[in-house]
C-alpha cells in the first residue's frame, strides 16, 4: 500500500470507529430511557400504600375537583383531602380520575422525561357535549391531578380537536384561574 493509502485506510478505519461508538451510545440512551420508563411503571404496579380504601370513600377526596362556588358564580378546584394518604403514580391517579362520573375516561399513553401523555377516550362527549366550563374543569381536574406525581410538569393531552376542548401539552399555569385568589390575575 502506498503512503496515501495507508492514510485513506487509517481515516476509514477512525471514522467506522467513531460511528459504532456513537451507535452504541444512542442504544445505551434508548436503552437506559426503555429501562426507566420500565421501572417507573412497574412501581405504578405496586400495590397502593394508602391508609384508606379508595374503594369505600369518595372518589373526589384523592383527585382536585372543580366546585361551583356560588359567592363568585365561578368554578374552583378544591385539593382532594386524602390525595397525600395514596401512592401518587400515574396508573393510581389515572384510575382514581376514572371514576369521575363523565363518561370521557383517561388511558395512559407514555412517560417522556417531566411530560405524562395521556388520550381521552370517548372524547366526544368531553369536546362537543360536556359545555365549555365542563371541559375546562375536567382538564382542569386532570392536569392538577397528575401533576401530584413529582416528576410531571407536563400532561400532553391526545384527542380531538372539538368546540369546548383541544389536543395539547398543559400545566398547572395553564389553569391558574381556578385556584381560589388567583382567578382575577
Amino acid at each position: 500500500m502506498s503512503k496515501n493509502n495507508t492514510k485513506s485506510f487509517k481515516k476509514g478505519i477512525l471514522i467506522i470507529g467513531i460511528a459504532l461508538v456513537l451507535i452504541i451510545a444512542v442504544i445505551f440512551i434508548i436503552q437506559f430511557k426503555k429501562n426507566k420508563t420500565h421501572q417507573i411503571l412497574e412501581s405504578d404496579k405496586e400495590l397502593d400504600s394508602s391508609h384508606y380504601s379508595i374503594d369505600t370513600l369518595s372518589p373526589t377526596l384523592f383527585y382536585w375537583k372543580a366546585e361551583h362556588d356560588t359567592a363568585t358564580n365561578k368554578e374552583f378546584l378544591n385539593r382532594g383531602s386524602l390525595l397525600d394518604s395514596i401512592s401518587k403514580t400515574p396508573h393510581n391517579l389515572i384510575g382514581i380520575l376514572n371514576k369521575r362520573p363523565a363518561k370521557s375516561k383517561i388511558e395512559f399513553i407514555s412517560i417522556n422525561e417531566d411530560t405524562l401523555t395521556i388520550s381521552i377516550l370517548d372524547e366526544k362527549y368531553l369536546i362537543e357535549q360536556m359545555g365549555s366550563t365542563g371541559a375546562y374543569c375536567y382538564l382542569a381536574e386532570t392536569v392538577f391531578t397528575l401533576t401530584e406525581i413529582k416528576w410531571v410538569e407536563l400532561v400532553r393531552i391526545e384527542m380531538e380537536h372539538g368546540s369546548h376542548a383541544s389536543p395539547g401539552i398543559y400545566r398547572r399555569n395553564d389553569f391558574e384561574n381556578m385556584i381560589k385568589g388567583k382567578e382575577a390575575q
